[in-house]
């Protein structure tokens, strides 16, 4: 049987300040809403139209905690995770589903406002993997990744977790299309 994938990659900014909250078995749980723009030329006009998109994403444990701690609304990431979809009724007794990113790895690619003065941030210790473990109170049915994390000393003043700086943007300065190559 052939396996499909299920991977998400976005870099993008906080819409807002980060949820946080603690499942009743004690497990850290964040929610922040994230933007990603792009712009398109418009073929009829010409104009360029910036396009924004709005993604719900997920963090949890460890990497709740340290989103809880250092990303604010404005906040540039890039968040790597997976597709999920879950159903529940509402108080009005309605069925709904929604569809989030269920974070795997976040990489701040900027200082967080309340710290860019700070000598404790730096810039280049600033990624964060989960490491895959069996979540058993997680909604989503034993997701293959909970976050279980790194500690603190891994984010201040150590190298970063993933060898690879991230994903780099080229422009080569030719607007005709709005692929990003």
């Amino acid at each position: 049987m052939t396996r499909g994938v299920n991977k998400v990659i976005l870099i993008g900014n906080l819409g807002d300040e980060p949820v946080f909250r603690t499942t009743g078995s004690g497990t850290a749980v964040a929610n922040v809403s994230m933007v990603t723009n792009e712009v398109r030329r418009n073929a009829e006009s010409g104009q360029m139209t910036e396009i924004a998109e709005w993604h719900r994403v997920v963090l949890w444990g460890r990497l709740a905690e340290i989103a809880q701690k250092w990303l604010h609304k404005g906040s540039l990431v890039y968040v790597e995770g997976k597709l999920r979809t879950r159903s529940f009724t509402d108080k009005q007794n309605v069925k709904k589903s929604v569809t989030e990113i269920v974070a795997d790895e976040l990489q701040m690619l900027g200082p967080s406002k309340a710290h860019a003065e700070s000598d404790s941030f730096s810039s280049q210790n600033n990624s964060f993997r989960n490491n895959p473990v069996q979540n058993d109170n997680s909604p989503y049915g034993n997701p293959s990744a909970q976050p279980s994390f790194l500690n603190d000393s891994a984010f201040i003043n150590q190298n970063p977790v993933s060898s690879n700086p991230g994903p780099s943007i080229v422009v080569d300065g030719d607007d005709s299309d709005d692929l990003p190559f």
